[in-house]
This record gives C-alpha cells, sequence and structure tokens, in this order.
C-alpha cells in the first residue's frame, strides 16, 4: 500500500494532465527532466505484460492438460502451441479493433474477471463437490 500512496503523492500535482495521459508516471518524469528513465518505465511495462501473459496462458494450458488427464487423456504437445497462436491472434485481432491504450485500460477489469473464471470459479463448484462428497442415500 505504500508504494500505491508514494505514487498518489507523486502524481497530485500533475492532476489534470495525468488523467489523460496514457502512461501517468511517464508524464511526471518527462515534466522532472529524466526522459530517459521513462523509457525505461516504458520497457519495465512491456516486460512485465509479457511475464503476466506467458503466466496467464500457461495457467489456461496447465487447466486444460489437468482437465484432460482426469478424463484418463494426454493432452498433445501441439495443443500448447495451438492455445497460445489463438490467444496472440485473438488478442492481436481485439488490440487493432479497441486500440492499444483502451485495451490495457480495459484489460485490468476484463484480465480480472477472467481470472476469477478460470482459477475460482471451478474452485467454488467442483471443488465444492470434492471437498463435501455426496453422502450415500441409505
Amino acid at each position: 500500500m505504500l508504494p500505491g500512496l508514494a505514487l498518489l503523492l507523486i502524481l497530485i500535482p500533475f492532476f489534470p494532465k495525468v488523467i489523460e495521459a496514457p502512461l501517468p508516471i511517464t508524464l511526471v518524469l518527462q515534466r522532472l527532466g529524466i526522459a530517459s528513465l521513462a523509457d525505461v518505465v516504458k520497457i519495465a511495462i512491456v516486460v512485465e505484460l509479457a511475464f503476466n501473459g506467458s503466466a496467464l496462458l500457461h495457467g489456461v494450458n496447465e487447466r486444460i492438460a489437468t482437465s484432460m488427464k482426469e478424463k484418463q487423456r494426454e493432452m498433445p504437445n501441439y495443443l500448447r502451441s495451438v492455445i497460445a497462436l489463438v490467444a496472440l491472434i485473438f488478442s492481436a485481432y481485439i488490440a487493432d479493433r479497441i486500440g492499444l491504450i483502451t485495451l490495457v485500460s480495459a484489460g485490468f477489469r476484463s484480465g480480472a474477471y477472467a481470472f476469477l473464471a478460470i482459477m475460482l470459479l471451478p474452485l467454488l463448484t467442483r471443488g465444492f463437490w470434492m471437498v463435501f462428497p455426496r453422502r450415500a442415500t441409505r
């Protein structure tokens, strides 16, 4: 919470313009005359998005592989690549249609919902039945 509070305090003096900026922290760094650090921040954000995207994709692949294993089937190796390719094409199409900045701003909310759907929903449905199995009727 403290880094978030520090960021908020840094952004307050640049209030009206910071709302319209695609990356508010880069606006602050450029106004302070540290444009080279603003470029480093942009690179760090891209790298972080790549890490998060690959982790999300790996989570989806593992969820599918586990589901197939429970059905006594083995997930073919090529299917992992197909899933990654479909996700790449879909995300590029959406980014082109909506716009990248709008996609990123809306993506945080959608990503949270996707996380809940992929991770939490199965735990609340199937996981519930695994923890509390049905009792045999007498």
